[in-house]
């Protein structure tokens, strides 16, 4: 009996060692080819800090407990981390220039957030704000998730992760590990590399986008706000490439399908917006034909400058149509 515990326990600690060797492999050689042996992982583990309704976040409830009534007009953004990323000052300050108004802007959008969680944002919180506009800058993540093969329809890309906690806890001691292996998750991209991707295969998460897409428009009109929709820019469109935007060719594979699903999905929000007199939509894509460096990877700038152009867009759209010195719509 001794014997065969013996050969067990020598076994179990020799696939621990070879499953350590692995994994110091897997972060060393992603070290080398791209920078960091935890590439990919910091977001994925710290979103997995549970938070009500969202099921992940910054602390919503304490970021907007306190809202004074200055009778400042107020700008809400949503989106992903491309939104989370945009200073408030850059839009406020060419506000205030081409204005001469002080505005508010709150940034409510958050890294890896779908349109669902950005819909929740505006339901819960969105009275206690009171916006007169509602900016959205979306459209990448409900994409990339439904590319990624393991995601329910309409759902985040942890829901998994947070339905084997939730249903299995027994589990979650190996979830957890697995979720900060890079060996794996490196397994898990690569084989997504070699996967058959058909456009009609994610049309229902594309009609799940536009529904809640229609919804932010109505509940934003329901506060009296505007909406300013924004399907947000991909590197994949621009023309103009500097060398290191060429030189980013890491998520090449997928490129043509998201270049097709962007273009249907842009096409589907044209046609849902024609008759929204609150919403103001656009497509940020032609925004950056320039041979200046815009992103640092497929969708995500690499410098404040984008969010200038984009501000600068929008502040064209508010002075045109006057959207900050008209009476709150209802």
């Amino acid at each position: 009996m001794n014997k065969i515990l013996k050969i067990i326990s020598i076994n179990i600690l020799v696939f621990i060692g070879l499953c350590l060797i692995l994994e110091i492999t897997a972060r060393f050689g992603i070290f080398i080819i791209r920078g960091s042996s935890t590439i990919g992982l910091d977001e994925r583990n710290k979103n997995l800090v549970y938070e009500p309704y969202v099921m992940f976040g910054p602390g919503w409830e304490k970021k907007f407990q306190n809202f004074e009534n200055n009778n400042k007009k107020r700008i809400l953004i949503l989106g992903g981390s491309t939104a989370e990323g945009w200073k408030t000052n850059i839009l406020e300050d060419i506000l205030k220039e081409k204005l001469n108004i002080n505005v508010e802007v709150i940034n409510g959008a958050h890294g890896a957030y779908n349109i669902r969680q950005q819909l929740v944002i505006l339901s819960i919180w969105g009275g206690r704000i009171k916006p007169d506009i509602v900016i959205s800058l979306d459209g990448v993540n409900d994409i990339l998730h439904s590319l990624r093969g393991e995601n329910e329809s309409g759902t985040f890309y942890l829901n998994h992760t947070y339905k084997t906690y939730l249903t299995k806890p027994y589990m979650g001691t190996l979830t957890f590990l697995i979720q900060n292996s890079q060996l794996i998750n490196g397994i898990n991209r690569l084989t997504r590399r070699f996967a058959v991707y058909n456009a009609e295969d994610h049309y229902e998460n594309i009609n799940i986008y536009l529904e809640a897409k229609k919804n932010i428009s109505s509940i934003s009109n329901a506060f009296g706000a505007y909406h300013i929709s924004i399907f947000q820019p991909y590197l994949g469109f621009k023309k103009n490439k500097t060398s290191r935007e060429k030189a980013f060719k890491i998520y090449d594979f997928r490129d043509e399908i998201v270049k097709e699903l962007m273009l249907f999905t842009e096409n589907k929000l044209n046609n849902l917006y024609n008759n929204f007199t609150n919403t103001h939509h656009f497509n940020s894509q032609y925004l950056y034909e320039t041979d200046k460096l815009i992103f640092s990877d497929d969708f995500h700038f690499i410098d404040d400058y984008g969010y200038e152009i984009l501000s600068e867009k929008i502040v064209n759209i508010i002075i045109k149509e006057n959207l900050l010195k008209k009476n709150n719509i209802n």
